[in-house]
């Protein structure tokens, strides 16, 4: 499974990389166009932005390392106790979106950060 998982992640990955060269390309030559004065200001502007806003649209959301994920998970204890305060505080603000504190109940809620979310329900 982790085979397939890396196969299509790397597939989808060259696909993103394909598509941010061929938006830089266009972005370059637009610029290019505008400043041999082939195109007004106000469309060069707008077409601009239209494929400055494609680029960011291909960022994907934050993928989680999986690997790094797994190992973690595999021995959490052995982890958690053998990792400085500073490592600590990295997994947790990896792992989760909150925590809620009450001044008499302590620990409340825990939200774990939707990517992560599957490691938790088992």
């Amino acid at each position: 499974m982790r085979a397939m998982l890396k196969e299509e992640t790397g597939n989808g990955a060259e696909e993103i990389e394909k598509e941010h060269k061929r938006l830089q390309g266009i972005l370059e030559r637009l610029r290019d166009i505008y400043e041999l004065g082939d195109i007004e200001r106000d469309e060069y502007l707008i077409k601009r932005d239209y494929y400055k806003a494609q680029l960011t649209a291909l960022r994907p959301a934050h993928i989680p390392d999986l690997e790094m994920a797994a190992g973690l998970f595999q021995d959490f204890q052995g982890n958690w106790e053998a990792a400085t305060d500073e490592e600590k505080k990295v997994i947790l603000h990896t792992l989760l979106d909150g925590v809620y504190l009450d001044s008499e109940k302590g620990v409340t809620k825990i939200v774990v950060k939707a990517e992560y979310r599957p490691f938790f329900d088992l």
